[in-house]
């Protein structure tokens, strides 16, 4: 049996985070998101002077309780949440039939977008001579070596050029055909 590394669900933090912070907000949040009090807006944080414990994140222009703004306008406000509740869901069916397949579809198409990123990334580092080193292959420095010759040797720079734009193009459309399976929203407008 494999052992899963600590370290491979260090991405899964922020989202686990979020979501208990989404399904904890009426014992988290300390107020109201949308009611503001003029008279305390622009209050500091609470480690701040002049701050206050009751507004541990301090308010905004118009007042409002900043914690209560970042936790409760989440998930957790969602209609279809708001709706699963009313028919009287538990939280675990909230988190698993309604919550987690709409994260799932937003992570996969950003962890997509991520990977063309970290590809034109390498790429343009690797072209500046700040990525990876001769003698390892990267198209970046394929482009850099066939600059000086584009006149005589016009395929030297065009085909790692294509190489990038067409691997980035793939994988973005993956991420779009994933989102497009994945997401409820598009499923549910296919079956209409």
């Amino acid at each position: 049996m494999r052992r899963l590394r600590w370290y491979l669900l260090l991405p899964a933090v922020p989202v686990i985070v979020a979501v208990a912070a989404a399904l904890l907000a009426p014992w988290v949040a300390p107020s109201s998101p949308t009611s503001g009090n003029l008279a305390a807006r622009l209050r500091p944080p609470a480690w701040v002077q002049g701050g206050s414990v009751q507004r541990l994140l301090g308010t905004d222009l118009l007042g409002r309780d900043l914690l209560s703004r970042l936790v409760c306008l989440s998930l957790r406000e969602r209609d279809y949440v708001q709706a699963a509740r009313a028919l009287g869901a538990r939280t675990p069916r909230i988190l698993f039939r309604h919550l987690l397949p709409e994260i799932l579809s937003v992570i996969l198409i950003l962890a997509t977008f991520d990977v063309g990123r970290i590809i034109i990334l390498e790429s343009t580092l690797s072209f500046l001579g700040l990525g990876v080193q001769p003698p390892t292959p990267s198209w970046g420095s394929d482009l850099r070596d066939a600059a000086a010759y584009v006149r005589q040797a016009w395929w030297t720079s065009v085909f790692p050029g294509l190489a990038i734009m067409v691997v980035v193009l793939g994988v973005n459309l993956v991420g779009d055909a994933l989102r497009d399976a994945l997401d409820p929203r598009t499923q549910s407008r296919a079956r209409a």
